[in-house]
């Protein structure tokens, strides 16, 4: 006896929900294993794409794995700055893990191929997401000027400046100095024996659909025959003298501290060196005491001489020189 028709019908159709999995209690079909998602990794110090920087491509095994027994290899490409889908194309010999943006990149976007391969076939292909379009990459300022009381030191930052919004913070042996800011400093008194730096900060917001924040820093100082020096007060010496006997001259050396818009201290509190030339001869050596000294210098010639003093400047007083004609009798 033949079943009837609709009992042919239901069981054909309960034999097909039974294969999808779609039955009351039955488990669902397995997918194939997913491949790991690309992820890309910026350095660690900084955030964002910029030039000079690298990016490392890493697999996600959280969502899937790589075929067993294959080995990766990897492809860099280079598209626009909408990510255009057909702008990526290749960059020659970008095939490793780790890609070092370069100036060609700059507002560019990256992304990159991982493939499986076994047995000299391609088992598994994964692109990764694009990166934001690459930033030019921050560069020290450089800073001119004197590290002297009274001066200006002043920050000159690059073209980079363009792809970011930076500020400036000027710093005393290394600790900020409160509400001072913008490219340009006057050296001041409480700077004197410290060192005077800037550091500029500078970010980049990128707009959706990744709307991350790049973040970058760098500082600099006045740099002097390769050193970093120290402020010091500026100086301002003087020299007087008279000749009482035959070659002799009584030679009164002054040094005092000066500085353009601050109060100098003392004349009284300085000490250091004191060189006397006669002309291009040094004739003595002497240290200030309260900022100035008397010497006679014997044996001289009769006539007109070139007497020129020479402050030596130390960590507090920087040098100064001053040049006078007297006349011996």
């Amino acid at each position: 006896m033949r079943p009837p028709a609709r009992s042919l019908l239901l069981a054909a159709l309960a034999a097909v929900c039974l294969a999808l999995g779609v039955l009351p209690g039955t488990p669902p079909t397995q997918a194939a294993d997913p491949l790991p998602r690309i992820l890309l990794d910026t350095d660690p110090l900084y955030s964002g794409p910029v030039v000079g920087y690298h990016y490392t491509a890493k697999s996600d095994y959280s969502t899937g794995s790589w075929p067993a027994g294959s080995t990766l290899r990897y492809q860099w490409f280079r598209g626009d700055k909408e990510a255009t889908l057909d702008s990526f194309v290749p960059v020659p010999g970008a095939t490793s893990a780790r890609y070092t943006m370069s100036a060609a990149d700059h507002w560019h976007r990256m992304r990159v191929r991982v493939q499986a391969w076994r047995d000299g076939g391609l088992v598994g292909e994964k692109f990764s997401s694009s990166t934001n379009f690459i930033l030019y990459q921050m560069k020290e300022p450089v800073v001119t000027g004197q590290a002297i009381v009274g001066q200006y030191m002043k920050a000159t930052l690059g073209p980079w400046t363009s792809d970011w919004t930076v500020w400036e913070v000027w710093r005393r042996s290394m600790k900020p100095i409160a509400g001072v800011g913008g490219l340009t400093y006057l050296v001041r008194p409480a700077d004197v024996g410290k060192s005077i730096s800037v550091l500029v900060m500078a970010t980049h917001q990128f707009p959706e659909p990744n709307p991350t924040k790049a973040i970058d820093r760098r500082w600099s100082a006045l740099k002097v025959n390769g050193a970093y020096p120290p402020v010091r007060w500026a100086t301002r010496s003087s020299v007087s003298g008279v000749s009482r006997a035959k070659g002799q001259l009584r030679v009164s050396a002054i040094t005092r501290a000066w500085a353009n818009h601050f109060t100098p201290p003392r004349a009284a509190q300085m000490r250091g060196l004191v060189r006397i030339y006669d002309g291009a001869r040094l004739v003595k050596t002497v240290r200030l005491d309260k900022g100035k000294r008397l010497v006679t210098l014997k044996g001289l010639r009769r006539g007109a001489h070139q007497i020129r003093v020479t402050f030596v400047q130390n960590s507090t007083y920087a040098g100064s020189t001053v040049v006078r004609t007297l006349t011996v009798r």
